[in-house]
């Protein structure tokens, strides 16, 4: 099977290709500015889209989110198919539109949690605490019962009857 010139790739393929393998590097190293340098020489857009892409996705991760959104739709102009840039540029439009003050709130919820604590803190568990009323002792009445006498005990009811038979105890005479 034989190649054509057309099935080869490109030297400039290639190179983009080396480019962007270098800027991946560097930028899971931290060092997003030396990636966007490779990326995007004097300052210049790539030629590449691939390496537009790249670089706008380097510079929104970043924070410069003015740029970013520049070359998200310089993208969006040479391949107007390419959803993730849609994405991006609806993303950074709702970022950018948000309020001023929008950034400080997580901070000032913060503060304000912190200020309950610390006035709940001091509120409860400073301080002598308060005197405590004297505890009078519960008194019961006792119920006294009055003391009953002594009954004799009734007398025995007389004996009408009589037993025939063999007496009990005693002694027996032959």
């Amino acid at each position: 099977m034989s190649t054509t010139v057309s099935d080869k790739p490109s030297g400039t393929a290639i190179v983009a290709s080396l480019r962007l393998s270098k800027a991946l590097a560097l930028a899971q190293r931290g060092e997003c500015a030396a990636a966007q340098r490779l990326l995007s020489p004097q300052g210049s857009l790539p030629s590449h889209n691939t390496e537009l892409q790249a670089l706008a996705a380097l510079v929104t991760t970043a924070g410069d989110y003015e740029r970013a959104l520049e070359l998200w739709r310089q993208l969006l102009q040479r391949q107007p198919q390419n959803a993730e840039a849609r994405r991006m540029i609806g993303s950074i439009e709702t970022w950018l539109a948000r309020p001023s003050w929008a950034p400080y709130v997580p901070w000032a919820c913060g503060g304000l949690v912190a200020l309950v604590a610390l006035v709940l803190f001091f509120a409860m568990g400073s301080g002598t605490p308060a005197p405590k009323a004297p505890v009078k002792p519960v008194v019961t009445p006792v119920q006294t019962v009055p003391a009953r006498r002594a009954t004799p005990p009734p007398p025995p009811a007389e004996d009408d009857s009589f037993t025939i038979g063999v007496p009990t105890g005693g002694s027996r005479r032959r």
